[in-house]
């Protein structure tokens, strides 16, 4: 599968019209905000403000929503990205990511953003991954304990009114990925530059997520983006964003890859074990 999906790049390429865009946060981001992260909040307000400006087709936040509220330190924070939120909720889909503790159950939120967002704006992120712990299909039912798993990308495809498959994620789909910085999209909406701004996001769909060299990687058949300048079998570790992006861009294309039939495996495997019984020149 990963050879296959690995020549089918290099050779048929297939590009995805209005492609999936990816506002990264990466080392320069934290190097701009100097902040922890968990302190993030008039940042991510700042970033929700700009992409609700651009109006984009829907927007997928792979960063969980705060645990606890941290007004005690700096008074406002919450506030800020209540607001930005339930006004990026107000002019686009938008969904937030969930994460999950070590039994499968959905890890703590602040009560305030788990209201502000809402049950259909929230989606965990979560992924299936092969006994080599590389990430090859997509099935919320597989990833769902009592009942069906509402992932971040299913939870988008929901929003946007589009089905939710099951089956391989189709890795050919989609050029190389480049993202934009998120601390970039911030300083486009504040010095003003609204063109650019609709430009990179009408209309189109937004994923937004760490890109970092150190956190957050999974496993994948193919090197589809290239922030380590990596070789070798390390190039295949990708942030997982990135795994979340391509289930997108696969049901945005031609849908995920379903296996071939019993019946027709059996048959195929029949006529071949029956061409021993053949004399050819």
């Amino acid at each position: 599968f990963d050879y296959q999906m690995q020549v089918l790049r290099d050779h048929w390429p297939r590009p995805i019209e209005n492609d999936v865009v990816l506002v990264g946060i990466d080392e320069g981001s934290e190097e701009v905000f100097t902040e922890p992260v968990a302190l993030w909040h008039r940042h991510f307000a700042r970033l929700f403000a700009a992409l609700a400006d651009a109006r984009p087709r829907a927007v997928g936040v792979d960063v969980v929503p705060p645990e606890r509220s941290y007004d005690d330190i700096v008074p406002g924070y919450d506030l800020a990205l209540f607001r930005a939120i339930r006004e990026l909720r107000q002019k686009t889909v938008a969904v937030f990511a969930l994460t999950v503790d070590r039994e499968g159950r959905a890890a703590r939120m602040h009560p305030t953003f788990a209201r502000v967002i809402g049950e259909e704006g929230l989606g965990i992120d979560q992924q299936l991954r092969d006994p080599d712990s590389v990430s090859r299909r997509f099935d919320e039912t597989a990833l769902g304990s009592e009942r069906t798993a509402r992932t971040l990308v299913g939870q988008m495809l929901r929003g946007l009114g589009l089905p939710v498959e099951a089956g391989y994620i189709d890795y050919s789909v989609g050029g190389r990925m480049e993202y934009i910085p998120m601390q970039d999209v911030i300083a486009w909406k504040e010095q003003g530059q609204a063109e650019r701004l609709q430009r990179a996001f009408a209309g189109r769909i937004v994923l937004v997520g760490y890109v970092l060299k150190r956190a957050d990687r999974w496993e994948l058949p193919v090197r589809l983006i290239d922030v380590d300048q990596a070789d070798g079998r390390a190039r295949l570790s990708q942030p997982g964003v990135i795994t979340h992006l391509q289930v997108m861009r696969s049901h945005l294309a031609s849908g995920l890859l379903q296996p071939m039939g019993e019946a027709l495996r059996w048959a195929l495997c029949l006529v071949a074990a029956g061409l021993v019984f053949f004399h050819f020149r």
